[in-house]
């Protein structure tokens, strides 16, 4: 198993690039090995997280970025970053799997044209979690919050979920 600290510093010259998967990154012959599993009950000590550490603000000198997968890596003791909802370009945003700390950032919220957003079992610990920030995502088509706890929002959870009138499929397995 390799743990690597998320460090993009010569992003500058990389400003053209629209999508960037770091799906298991540096396990692909385990990746491909092993089948897909839809749980992730048993991933916490999994040898296929391969990526963690924080994530460097240098990934917003992607301007062009549209696809963003950091989906099963170990970010385990970091949080979602805030500049994430930065990256006004962002067409697909894949989470999941990836066992960050603490909860969604509201900033969020800003990417208007998201279209794809998966947070199934993204956090590591508690995953309790308020959606008000979803009402800044009116072009998601997909969604998927596999594993959260919305007794947070249960009084208005549905409500926030109706106001995405774009919406086409949503995900809640093994939510509370």
């Amino acid at each position: 198993c390799c743990y690597f600290v998320f460090a993009l510093s010569d992003l500058h010259l990389l400003s053209r690039i629209f999508a960037l998967s770091l799906l298991r990154c540096c396990s692909v012959g385990s990746a491909l090995a092993q089948p897909f599993r839809d749980s992730f009950d048993t991933y916490e000590d999994d040898a296929g997280h391969e990526l963690g550490g924080p994530i460097s603000p240098s990934l917003l000198q992607l301007k062009d970025l549209k696809y963003l997968d950091l989906s099963m890596n170990n970010f385990k003791g970091f949080k979602v970053p805030e500049f994430i909802g930065s990256l006004k370009e962002l067409r697909y945003l894949n989470l999941s799997g990836s066992f960050f700390s603490g909860t969604i950032p509201q900033s969020l919220g800003n990417l208007t044209n998201l279209l794809y957003l998966d947070l199934n079992n993204f956090l590591d610990q508690s995953n309790q979690i308020g959606l008000g920030w979803l009402s800044g995502l009116p072009s998601l088509k997909y969604l998927n919050l596999g594993g959260a706890d919305l007794s947070k929002d249960a009084a208005y959870w549905l409500e926030s979920i109706s106001m995405l009138r774009s919406l086409v499929e949503l995900r809640l397995p093994n939510c509370n």
